[in-house]
């Protein structure tokens, strides 16, 4: 059993008592930077762990010899998801995949993506400087159905993603802001939004 710790290291546990087995650490706490706390849920592919620690990147880790393999440069990760062995990776400003050697083959910068806003004539120009973020806040669980990944924001809207390359598909609930647990149910996703209602999408 592993037990994470916001100063940089898992335990490992036995399962049968409790004790520390041995302590992995992932990296020391770094100066002037915050402390590498493990917010997202650690992923079991294969025989490598794969844990993202807030202030150190994404780490994979090899089980059986509980050493690290690979070290990844990616900060604040909040949520990771896998499909066979690529990983999926998202922090409040990118939704990434990896390959399991660690080249990320793809990166969408959703931060970017604003509404468009009217001119006086009402039709709409491309004026997304000054539009609103369409995907806002702290990001949601990632849901993997068939040749998509779907993710919600607390703030913002609901995307839906392309698998393969990361090109947004479909944007849903603009500035609704979800729950951090949205889920599968049959066809559908189901989600909370930030004002208690129940939406199906």
């Amino acid at each position: 059993m592993l037990a994470p710790h916001p100063d940089g290291y898992l335990s490992i546990l036995n399962i049968d008592g409790g004790q520390t087995e041995k302590p992995l650490v992932l990296s020391p706490a770094r100066i002037n930077r915050s402390f590498p706390d493990i917010i997202a849920p650690m992923l079991l592919v294969g025989q490598t762990l794969w844990i993202a620690s807030y202030s150190n990147g994404l780490l994979a880790v090899d089980i059986k010899s509980w050493q690290i393999k690979e070290r990844i440069d990616i900060m604040n990760i909040h949520q990771l998801a896998h499909k066979e062995d690529t990983i999926f990776a998202a922090n409040d400003k990118s939704l990434y995949a990896i390959k399991s050697g660690g080249q990320i083959v793809w990166q969408n910068n959703f931060f970017q993506l604003r509404t468009r806003v009217a001119a006086q004539s009402s039709s709409f120009v491309g004026k997304n400087e000054i539009g609103k973020r369409v995907f806002l806040g702290l990001v949601s669980r990632l849901l993997i159905r068939d040749n998509e990944i779907i993710m919600g924001t607390s703030l913002g809207a609901m995307g839906m993603f392309d698998l393969r390359n990361g090109s947004l598909i479909q944007v849903v609930g603009n500035s609704l802001g979800f729950g951090p647990k949205i889920s599968f149910g049959g066809n559908s996703v189901l989600a909370l939004t930030r004002r208690g209602s129940v939406v199906r999408f």
